[in-house]
């Protein structure tokens, strides 16, 4: 340390200690250590001949890292007093320069100041080799849609045995609005709204590594026990020229369960949407054809419809005829048979 400037207050030389420069003190002990860059931070006249000085300095570190750093500044000299002299640099790591906690002396006016009667020494940790931590999400889970999942990250590991903290993360099937209840929790929890597969990851830090994230799949299944129901009633008649539509609908009684709508039987053409039963269909023959639809639920529970749809010629079409029926003479309580014979010009069928 080099003496910056001095004052003459009241005939005596005060050194005044507004800036140390230059060569570093060499550290007691602590041999990779340097003090450098003492800098004044305030002067309070505290006495009648006593000043009090607060500063700062850096340590460097030219060799290994090092933890729990702290600096203690103490003088040989009378006249200069160590208030606080305490420097706590914290972790040190090789190569590099540290400072920001501060150190106080009072000095006597009435002697000169001489940085011979400071004095470092130094106490330090040899630095820890830190080992990840190990996340555990807990085991894969099987449960009903609607259930309450409770997630358990306290098989997570920490072979140093440093507090970890947790952060999780849920990734849901389409058309989920679940959320954890606390991400930060080592144990959160989460409806299972519908169904489908969830994946819970975790990752664990202990304060100086994140571990590897680990996942847990939940899978959310239906277990209900009744079977759809179509309410609709089909379409039975269409025209050739003309769209033909049927929307089957169905409920079923468990609640959240999901339909799913087919054909087993149906013309050319013809086609229903799965999720929702729409059956649409542009004929382009005249006459009857079956259909048989086919709605079934995610436990696999189904319910059938099946009918006779007829096409005619549309605009065209021309209405059947009636052959005459002959008269008859019968007697009381004698059963009477007439037979009715009907004919379409297109030759569909009649009922």
């Amino acid at each position: 340390m080099t003496f910056q400037r001095l004052t003459r207050v009241g005939g005596l030389i005060l050194a005044v200690m507004a800036m140390f420069t230059s060569s570093s003190i060499a550290i007691a002990g602590v041999e990779d250590l340097t003090i450098s860059n003492v800098t004044q931070v305030s002067a309070t006249r505290v006495g009648r001949a006593v000043n009090e000085y607060v500063f700062t300095a850096t340590v460097s570190n030219s060799a290994e890292s090092l933890e729990n750093v702290v600096g203690t500044v103490a003088s040989t000299n009378p006249a200069t007093q160590v208030v606080d002299g305490a420097v706590t640099f914290g972790a040190v790591d090789a190569g590099a320069t540290v400072g920001a906690d501060t150190f106080t002396i009072r000095h006597n006016r009435r002697y000169r100041f001489s940085t011979s009667n400071l004095s470092w020494s130094f106490t330090a940790d040899e630095p820890q080799v830190n080992t990840a931590p190990i996340a555990d999400a807990g085991a894969d889970q099987q449960v009903n849609v609607g259930a309450t999942v409770g997630l358990d990250g306290f098989g997570s590991t920490d072979a140093d045995d440093d507090p970890i903290t947790y952060a999780w993360t849920l990734t849901r099937p389409p058309g989920s609005a679940a959320a954890l209840s606390d991400s930060t929790s080592a144990t959160p929890s989460f409806v299972a709204d519908v169904v489908g597969q969830y994946t819970a990851s975790l990752i664990v830090n202990d304060g100086r590594e994140n571990s590897t994230q680990d996942s847990a799949l939940i899978t959310a299944i239906f277990a209900g026990e009744n079977p759809p129901v179509i309410t609709s009633t089909p379409v039975s008649s269409g025209s050739i020229g003309e769209a033909y539509s049927y929307n089957v609908d169905a409920t079923d009684a468990d609640q959240g369960d999901v339909l799913t709508y087919s054909l087993q039987l149906a013309p050319n053409g013809m086609a229903i949407d799965s999720g929702t039963g729409l059956i649409s269909w542009d004929p382009d023959t005249t006459g009857p054809t079956d259909v048989d639809v086919l709605v079934t639920d995610v436990t696999g529970l189904t319910a059938r419809q099946i009918y006779l749809l007829t096409i005619n010629n549309g605009n065209d079409d021309q209405p059947p005829s009636l052959e005459p029926i002959a008269d008859q003479t019968t007697v009381v309580n004698q059963t009477v048979m007439a037979v009715a014979i009907g004919t379409d010009p297109e030759g569909e069928a009649l009922s």
